[in-house]
């Protein structure tokens, strides 16, 4: 059966540009479907970066060649973006965030990771391949202390994907490039 990993390894790539009539919508109808995405842009994706972030984000792109952004399309989704340069022409790989935290109990983690969350204090690192779920197991944890403790939780981000309410503690996100130049 196709399962999740299976979409986010379905990839297209296509000119814009090259065929007017079938150019296709970046976030209309289908894209919603398709968790992973690859689009090649013409010289119109340049405009169309500049509509989808800050200008302080666009010289970045334009120094690095490379960006990782999210981005809202209203009524349709969020993406996490990434920005790049692929044969001359600029590039997006978008994939799609899911809107809901999950609930740490539904992910089929060992239980070690569930009792991280009632440590006072201390540093967790989650590391792993693309698509392995390193964002949406710490969504999960955040949202478990969220719901337990009178926190001030602050995450830096690249980029923000989850978005949280906050519950009993306050939440504040930070994103990489939008909200803060660098890690340090």
């Amino acid at each position: 059966p196709e399962g999740e990993e299976d979409y986010h390894r379905h990839v297209f790539h296509h000119k814009l540009g090259e065929d007017p009539a079938n150019d296709p919508k970046i976030f209309g109808e289908g894209l919603e479907k398709r968790a992973w995405t690859s689009v090649q842009l013409s010289e119109d994706g340049k405009k169309l970066l500049s509509q989808m972030v800050s200008a302080e984000q666009v010289k970045m792109f334009e120094q690095n060649k490379d960006l990782d952004f999210s981005y809202e399309a209203e009524g349709i989704g969020r993406y996490r973006v990434n920005a790049h340069m692929q044969s001359g022409a600029l590039g997006f790989a978008l994939r799609v965030i899911k809107t809901e935290v999950p609930p740490l109990s539904g992910l089929n983690l060992p239980e070690v990771i569930s009792r991280l969350t009632y440590l006072p204090r201390g540093l967790v690192l989650v590391t792993g391949d693309t698509g392995s779920g390193k964002t949406t197991t710490l969504a999960a944890m955040i949202q478990a202390m969220n719901q337990r403790y009178r926190k001030h939780i602050i995450t830096l981000e690249d980029p923000v994907e989850y978005r949280f309410e906050s519950d009993k503690s306050v939440i504040e996100q930070r994103e990489l490039g939008a909200d803060m130049p660098t890690f340090a």
